[in-house]
């Protein structure tokens, strides 16, 4: 179940990092409770969770000069100085900062406890209030979430972290285990998402085969609705995508999508190690890098990397066009562009099945622009759920 950890400054922060990294909130419970909520803090190391944080009302900066007390004349310590910032929040904000945890609901009552002996988040004398809630609280809040493109660099803790630190404290000499994470605030909302490479790379003209291979894969370990037969319920998209550095056009990379995340979990677990067939290779998970980010930062204009299938004609027609992109782009989900620049290439050597007609509709590549960056992957027209119509940004 989804549940939120809130906290409320009782003065300022003085923490040197905004918002307080998820590694800090396990330190934070170490420190008020020890080794009491295990169970607690196992559930967390292995989460990376979404952070809600209240507007900051002030903030400054200000130097600290550390002289150094050995009996000298000449304290050569004198010009040292120490950097602090001081964030105010709102008097009147109920909660400053608020985090977002998928925990079992026989750990909350656990959880619950362990929460409010917190006493400090941040610095020293950083002193807080914190509760657990199954509700996000009322009020205004940035929020920060993961993203490849993020600017705000947090430590995370991962599995190994809460031994770490406990070993840390008693040895000294051990380092901390954490991984750093890239959160954006108030980045554009995307669809869950999961990352995986082909251990046998295709060319990009056999993205409708690989997209069948994988969705067979998909079938046989039983995933809801993988078939996409079924139109009303939430399906399994997925995205071949093609390598463009050096103009290698070679499929390595794969992303699995759904507006279900219970989809993609499934996806995450049983397609792991999927064998595509016989001289087809594995489906295995891998880590985001440059490839996966030409296909999912955010980005105000895009391009086609495999052909968009348009789903109607115009003749050229100029309101005819804007009313058969208008639907291409509503279908997928997306906001009409406000710039759409059909780019001469060559679309015929691009594998399309003949299933529902598509062999037989037009192929074009195409040059957008949106008003506001769109993250993707983006994917549009009649064959965006077989490899065609995937745009990488510009």
């Amino acid at each position: 179940m989804t549940i939120y950890i809130a906290v409320k400054y009782v003065d300022n922060y003085r923490g040197t990092e905004f918002p307080p990294s998820p590694l800090k909130l396990i330190q934070a419970i170490i420190a008020s409770s020890q080794d009491q909520y295990m169970e607690v803090l196992s559930a967390l190391e292995t989460q990376t969770p979404i952070i809600y944080t209240s507007e900051v009302s002030a903030q400054y900066d200000y130097a600290r000069f550390v002289i150094n007390n050995d009996e000298r004349l000449e304290h050569c310590n004198t010009g040292t100085r120490k950097e602090d910032i001081v964030r105010q929040f709102n008097a009147e904000t109920a909660v400053h900062v608020v985090y977002e945890y998928e925990i079992g609901a026989e750990v909350v009552p656990r959880l619950s406890e362990a929460v409010e002996r917190i006493h400090t988040l941040g610095r020293a004398g950083d002193w807080v209030f914190a509760s657990v809630s199954e509700k996000l609280p009322a009020g205004k809040f940035d929020v920060y979430r993961v993203a490849d493109d993020g600017k705000t660099l947090l430590r995370v803790p991962m599995q190994g972290s809460v031994a770490s630190l406990f070993a840390h404290y008693v040895y000294r000499n051990v380092p901390v285990v954490y991984k750093t994470v890239a959160y954006a605030m108030n980045p554009p909302q995307r669809l869950p998402r999961a990352l995986f490479e082909l251990t046998e790379p295709v060319p990009a003209q056999q993205a409708t085969q690989v997209v069948e291979r994988i969705r067979r894969a998909a079938m046989s370990a039983k995933i809801k609705n993988a078939d996409g037969h079924d139109l009303t319920a939430p399906r399994l998209a997925i995205y071949p995508l093609p390598t463009l550095d050096f103009r290698d056009h070679m499929i390595r990379r794969i992303v699995v999508s759904s507006t279900d995340a219970t989809l993609v979990k499934a996806a995450i677990g049983k397609l792991a190690g999927a064998s595509l067939g016989e001289g087809h290779g594995y489906l295995m998970p891998t880590e985001h890098d440059a490839v996966f980010s030409g296909y999912t930062s955010a980005s105000r204009r895009w391009k086609s990397v495999t052909p968009v299938l348009q789903s109607g004609y115009h003749n050229g027609d100029a309101k005819k066009r804007a009313k058969v992109y208008a639907k291409m782009f509503t279908h997928a989900g997306l906001p009409m562009p406000i710039s759409v620049c059909e780019v001469k290439q060559r679309t015929d050597d691009f594998k399309v099945s003949a299933k529902h007609g598509h062999d037989k509709l037009p192929r074009v590549n195409l040059l957008v622009e949106f008003a506001e960056p769109v993250p993707g992957v983006v994917a549009i027209g009649s064959g965006r759920y077989s490899g065609l119509g995937i745009f990488a940004n510009l």
